[in-house]
């Protein structure tokens, strides 16, 4: 059944979901967000930046093992995930904001969480490790899973605006509840490990994604972004893509024990993402 779940209903689901985010949007909101590329660039440096200095902070500050420490930073720099963009879209932010971010970020990942990895290990432990990432491990999905729905979604309700109306809202909630069933379902499945390991890897996980949260509507405060990029940005920071985190873990290092806080951080980012859009939908009206 959970195989079932992991191979088959939940990319169907992604597919689904992605499919109708695209609907949503237009070719001039994509050629909008190139012509005002800042918010684009605030979110893409601290996601690729800010984002995996404070895991390497915080997991520096909170007496925990090395291990878990490796998987904080681990999980820190995991770019934002594609159920972000649905988040987004439910709380009536800017989507394409989103989904350039979830691009972008997921594509300069190949390059950064080799260097991020790689410093975690130095700093906390003694591993010599060469860590690698392969491209098809972030290129196949990204593309099956969001540049190609979105794409198709985007030309049919170019091509076909009333039709697509009628429907884009349909197929985002079917995908989406479906992807929350498939969530609901992988987490149940794991949480004899998840109860097991909250108490080791819990306060870190939640220390880390508060305070950037904290720090993201400072950033977006500053740099005046309005509230529909404010959310796009703080989301996804929450949403994150923890499965190549995971593979880099325990697969690349070896240490099943690293991958506890990208585990934990699918039930704590998941909770703060759906705070921030309950708050949104309650301003965005």
């Amino acid at each position: 059944m959970l195989e079932f779940v992991t191979d088959s209903l939940l990319p169907a689901a992604l597919f689904t979901m992605m499919l109708g985010v695209g609907a949503s949007t237009s070719f001039r909101d994509y050629v909008e967000l190139a012509a005002t590329p800042r918010p684009l660039l605030v979110g893409v440096l601290s996601l690729v930046a800010i984002s995996p200095a404070l895991g390497l902070a915080v997991a520096s500050l909170l007496p925990m093992p090395a291990e878990l420490a490796i998987g904080l930073v681990l999980l820190a720099s995991c770019p934002g995930g594609l159920f972000s963009n649905y988040m987004t879209a439910l709380g009536k932010g800017a989507v394409p904001l989103s989904i350039g971010l979830t691009a972008t970020v997921s594509l300069i990942y190949v390059f950064t969480a080799p260097a991020w990895a790689g410093l975690a290990i130095d700093w906390f432990g003694d591993a010599d490790v060469s860590v690698q990432v392969p491209y098809s491990r972030i290129l196949v999905p990204l593309l099956l899973f969001l540049l190609i729905p979105v794409l198709l979604g985007m030309t049919s309700r170019s091509r076909w605006p009333g039709t697509t109306a009628k429907w884009e809202k349909f197929v985002r909630e079917l995908g989406g509840m479906t992807a929350i069933a498939c969530f609901c379902l992988i987490v149940y499945s794991q949480k004899d490990v998840l109860v097991e390991n909250a108490s080791l890897s819990l306060v870190p996980v939640v220390v880390f994604n508060l305070t950037l949260v904290g720090i993201g509507i400072l950033v977006a405060w500053t740099l005046k972004l309005d509230a529909k990029a404010g959310l796009a940005y703080l989301v996804e920071h929450t949403i994150r893509q923890e499965g190549t985190g995971i593979y880099i873990a325990a697969s690349v290092i070896g240490s099943l024990t690293a991958t506890w806080p990208m585990l934990i951080n699918t039930v704590v980012g998941m909770t703060v993402s759906m705070i921030l859009v309950l708050l949104a939908r309650t301003i965005l009206r």
